[in-house]
């Protein structure tokens, strides 16, 4: 929540008075002779905690952020933006994107089929421990599914890419951490509504044979292999 400055005199020579001490604090150390002193803007703290993003990754975000900066503030006093879950897509570069498409070509039919073999038979053991809390039963069950897709399908290839990203990153573990989860979630987005479903009608009737039919859909290897249809970097 972004909120403007208030217009008492007392709060604008407060606030100048800060921007002078910051050049003030600029000028004392020196740096027309010395190294320049170092003002870069970090993303970690101290313990290696992610305090930031760098939204330059995500060009429609910025161009959000800039559209509402645009607007008067006299007309806009406060204002928020809210960023929920897979609105903002970073995109791939030209290169991975292509190494994904050669990745998922070469998936297995066997193997996606087992994980709808194997979400089938992790619905079936929780269903009696979350008879009365269908919530938690869906999200251990999807959650359940979209492990399974990323170890099977995305950390394959990402482990591919360790060495890339090391070289451009900097943090491979973090990088490879990212990609994982970015994959995963397109992966499993659109089944998340019909396997909801299904598992309520498991709940409600005692029948899996809905959500038998969704699993083998979600890994059928046409769409498995729509990986590589992210959008690059141009």
């Amino acid at each position: 929540m972004l909120e403007t400055l208030a217009t008492e005199p007392d709060t604008k020579t407060g606030f100048l008075k800060d921007i002078c001490a910051y050049f003030r604090d600029f000028l004392d150390t020196d740096f027309k002779r010395q190294a320049a002193p170092k003002r870069s803007v970090t993303l970690k703290d101290a313990a290696g905690n992610l305090t930031g993003v760098d939204a330059s990754k995500y060009p429609d975000l910025v161009n959000e952020v800039w559209r509402l900066l645009r607007k008067p503030i006299g007309d806009n006093p406060a204002f928020s933006l809210a960023v929920p879950r897979g609105r903002y897509r970073g995109r791939l570069r030209t290169a991975l994107k292509e190494l994904i498409d050669k990745h998922a070509q070469a998936l297995s039919e066997d193997d996606l089929n087992t994980i709808a073999d194997r979400g089938s038979v992790t619905a079936r053991e929780l269903k009696e421990e979350f008879r009365n809390d269908p919530d938690r039963y869906t999200e251990s069950v999807t959650a359940s599914i979209k492990g399974d897709m990323v170890r099977t399908i995305v950390a394959p290839l990402v482990s591919q890419l360790e060495g890339a990203l090391a070289r451009a990153r900097g943090d491979a573990f973090e990088a490879m951490y990212k990609i994982e989860e970015e994959l995963g979630e397109r992966l499993i987005e659109t089944g998340r509504e019909p396997i909801g479903s299904a598992l309520a009608t498991a709940l409600a009737e005692n029948s899996f044979e809905e959500l038998d039919g969704v699993l083998r859909d979600l890994v059928d290897p046409v769409r498995c292999r729509t990986l590589g249809t992210l959008r690059a970097d141009r």
